[in-house]
């Protein structure tokens, strides 16, 4: 106990000292060719012979850990080289990812301007519209927060701490189950929300009170742990002002989670939406607590502002931080403060706690579960399991990941019988969407398994193939060593290798070493269920983060039992990996704001950066797409696309994968023209990973009997930005070359016969649609001619040559993209572009 006592998590000056070391030598290994070489070699191995690789990393693991039966010493630098390799392996392949976003040094010139005059930057927050529906908005999360007061004050007696845990947990709880009922009989109204709060504020008045006693757990802080919480408080803060500044910009956020909030506040409740598409037919059917909270503040507020949303969010990103502590503070108190650093070093999750996403949500509510059901286990309080059955409860309202948490509650009635009526209560508080799932569509789990009406088609098929390659690119597939490799090392903008190595280390440690206290017992216990349960669906490594207090309270414990074992070489490096990954997360919430500013400056010199400039950074191919679709669609019509990306789309939107599509993958192309005018589409939308520009364009794009014609005179194109592109419905005549004249831009059309009537430089880009086909431009007259990447802002600043022809024809295979054509000639001449 007195080791435990004087435990402590790795110093402040510690880190900095060693961020500051790591950036040196990081400059060093950037500026010495042989190692930079040789970095890129081994990167290339990876996706090259991934099977190699993965059998040579096998093999030493699996020698290493056979090894550690005869000699202790042996797996600890084993397992410590492993760390090393994939820490600098990972920073190194996100270098190289970031040259790929065209961050130079004129980038890096302009933020380091930016963060000179950073005294200034605090102003920013001053461009907040704080408006009276935003604090209505506020005022409506309060009132949440409220109703779980009154009943934790009312009925809980617990320590401060767990209190106002606990009043967030009910009052986000109860305020999610009441408002989804609302929803579902489409009484989504101010008016029936107001007297729904009232009903339930007089049920608490009349039921009696009744105290239930929560075991407290110990929060004294100690002086380093106090200073710890000081940096992550300043981090929180940051990153705050971040979730309220920016708009929403994470991908599933502007397909169901913002979007879907939105469109069940505009429509005063549930639509009913179900079929194949990948996008909101499939999303529409889950549990939907966050985004009932949402609408919510939306009917209270008077208004869809997604950075209410936002604030839930990061709400429930930084309670989660705390039930991590309570955790960690529960099974292993002397290594506490480890756990909660190692939540903050994953990038993820303050990405998700930043963005209008109910992973937080999710993760809090799973934490609560784990948190009190393990003490439980630990101390036989049953009132500590009937909390977590709720939380459960309301977890499994928030996601379908929560289900797989049941198994917890399973192992915990095998080793500590509890009546069997307590599965009762969890069932009870998530039933409501999944009997409306059942009524609506045959399955209460829609779309898992495959099951329900109108899924067993083409479409569901194509879409099932899109997700197992997704997987490849996006998840784990434990049949891919490509996969494999890819989630332990090139987790570029994701969890880093911090929680898949929290895997692998824990795994081969625990062959060798095991817990003895009973507390760590569990923890392990925990910490195995957990990966069982992700290897069953690893679609995405974002559901790692489901479990995270469990994983990173887990790496609490392997540096423990490295002090304990007196593993200095292995405990090093663990840290060193945690503070590398809490660096590149402090850099990033430093330069991410300045960086997006330095880069929309560079890009767009003349354009005041607004909303949609922020938007454009992250999408900057589709985002002028949106906006000529908002200013240019007809009232009452739709744009038909295979996206998910509704949010910023203010228009109707005709899915391409989705139920209503199914009889357009019978017809000739005529017939499919017909059927969508009768449907009233007015555009056709194509972004580039539904193009065969990217491995994840759905398989029915090829099925579509109208992909083939895009750009052509049956589906004209009619805006085009980079790799997405907008076509028109129907014939329809287009002056190209009035938009040559006004927008500078040659349009890829096919047998279009532009006129110039001097040499100069045109923007020439190329849609995802277009990928692989060959483009041959034809000149009237001896025009000397060539093709460079990007877009530039004059002759001077024109990108690398990539094709160039004289006095005959341009010919080239097409890769999408931006790209500038500079013709040079003495007299007037045309352009003829021809696409086989």
């Amino acid at each position: 106990m007195t080791f435990l006592n004087r435990a402590q998590p790795i110093s402040l000056h510690s880190v900095i000292v060693f961020v500051a070391v790591a950036l040196a030598a990081g400059i060093l290994v950037w500026l010495n060719a042989p190692v930079n070489a040789g970095l890129s070699w081994l990167r290339m191995q990876v996706y090259e012979t991934p099977l190699e690789v993965l059998v040579v990393l096998a093999i030493l693991l699996g020698t290493g850990t056979a090894l550690s039966f005869k000699s202790l010493k042996i797996l600890p630098m084993v397992l410590s080289g492993f760390v090393i390799f994939c820490v600098v392996f990972n920073a190194f392949a996100s270098y190289q990812e970031i040259l790929k976003f065209g961050i130079n040094q004129d980038v890096f010139t302009g933020l380091i301007n930016i963060l000179v005059h950073s005294a200034a930057f605090p102003l920013l927050i001053l461009q907040v519209d704080i408006t009276l529906s935003a604090l209505l908005g506020l005022g409506a999360i309060g009132i949440m927060v409220i109703k779980g007061f009154i009943i934790t004050r009312k009925w809980i007696e617990t320590s401060p701490v767990q209190q106002a845990i606990l009043s967030f947990a009910f009052g986000f709880g109860v305020t999610a189950f009441l408002t989804f009922l609302l929803a579902a009989l489409q009484l989504l109204t101010l008016r029936n929300v107001l007297l729904t709060d009232a009903a339930f504020f007089c049920a608490v008045v009349l039921i009696p009170p009744h105290k239930f006693r929560v075991p407290d757990i110990d929060i004294s802080l100690s002086t380093r742990e106090k200073k710890w919480w000081r940096l992550i408080g300043i981090i929180l803060v940051v990153g705050m002002v971040y979730a309220v500044l920016f708009p929403p910009l994470e991908w599933d956020s502007l397909a169901y989670q913002a979007y879907y909030s939105k469109l069940v506040y505009e429509e005063k409740g549930l639509p009913v939406i179900f079929g194949p598409s990948i996008g909101i037919e499939m999303s529409a059917a889950y549990p939907p607590a966050y985004q009932m909270l949402g609408c919510y503040t939306y009917v209270l507020s008077g208004d869809s502002n997604a950075q209410l949303m936002s604030v839930l969010s990061y709400m429930a990103g930084v309670l989660s931080l705390v039930v991590t502590f309570l955790f960690a503070g529960l099974v292993l108190p002397s290594h506490r403060m480890y756990a909660v650093i190692v939540a903050v070093a994953v990038p993820f999750f303050l990405g998700f706690s930043a963005s209008p996403h109910y992973m937080t949500l999710l993760i809090f509510f799973n934490g609560l579960f784990l948190l009190h059901i393990t003490s439980y286990i630990l101390t036989g309080n049953t009132t500590s399991l009937y909390i977590s059955v709720i939380c459960l409860g309301v977890a499994c309202l928030t996601s379908y990941l929560a289900l797989a948490s049941f198994l917890f509650l399973v192992i915990t009635y095998a080793r500590q019988k509890f009546p069997l009526r307590t599965f009762l209560l969890p069932a009870v508080i998530s039933s409501p969407p999944l009997l409306r799932n059942l009524f609506y569509t045959g399955n209460p789990l829609f779309p898992l398994f495959g099951l329900g009406y109108q899924l067993q088609n083409p479409l569901w098929d194509s879409n099932t193939t899109h997700f197992q390659t997704q997987t490849l690119y996006a998840g784990l597939n434990v049949l891919s060593p490509f996969s494999i490799l890819d989630f332990l090392f090139n987790r570029i903008s994701s969890v880093r290798p911090l929680l898949p190595l929290t895997m692998v280390v824990g795994l081969l440690f625990l062959v060798v070493f095991r817990p003895r206290a009973r507390e760590r017992k569990w923890l392990a216990v925990w910490f195995l269920t957990c990966i069982v349960i992700f290897l069953v669906r690893p679609t995405f490594d974002r559901y790692l983060l489901v479990y995270i207090p469990v994983y990173s309270t887990f790496f609490a414990w392997l540096i423990y039992k490295c002090e304990i074992l007196s593993f200095k070489t292995l405990k090093h490096s663990l840290q060193a990996g945690l503070a590398v990954s809490l660096s590149i997360v402090i850099l990033g919430i430093v330069i991410t704001g300045p960086l997006m500013v330095a880069s929309h400056m560079k890009q767009f010199p003349d354009q005041p950066l607004d909303d949609w400039a922020y938007v454009r950074q992250f999408y900057p191919h589709d985002t002028p797409c949106w906006r000529f679709l908002n200013e240019n669609t007809p009232p009452g019509t739709y744009v038909a696309t295979y996206d998910i990306r509704y949010y910023y789309i203010d228009q109707k939107i005709f899915s391409l994968d989705g139920l209503e599509s199914l009889p357009l993958y019978e017809m000739d192309y005529q017939e499919a023209l017909t059927f969508l005018r009768e449907h009233e589409v007015a555009y056709w939308f194509s972004s580039r990973w539904t193009s065969p520009a990217d491995e994840t364009c759905p398989p029915a794009y090829y099925d579509n009997p109208l992909t083939p014609y895009l750009g052509s005179d049956i589906l004209p194109l009619v805006f085009i930005s980079g790799q997405s592109a907008v076509y028109n419905i129907g014939s329809k005549p287009i002056d190209y070359q009035e938009l040559l004249s006004t927008e500078h831009v040659l349009y890829p059309v096919s047998g279009y016969e532009f006129k110039f009537s001097q040499g100069g430089m045109v923007y020439f880009d190329i849609p995802g649609d277009y990928q692989g086909k060959t483009i041959v431009l034809s000149f009237s007259e001896n025009v000397k001619a060539s093709l460079h990447g990007g877009h530039a802002a004059s002759p001077v600043l024109l990108g690398e040559t990539l094709y160039w022809a004289e006095g005959e024809p341009m010919r080239f295979t097409a890769y999408s993209g931006k790209y500038t054509l500079y013709l040079e000639s003495e007299g007037p001449f045309t352009v003829v572009v021809s696409i086989k």
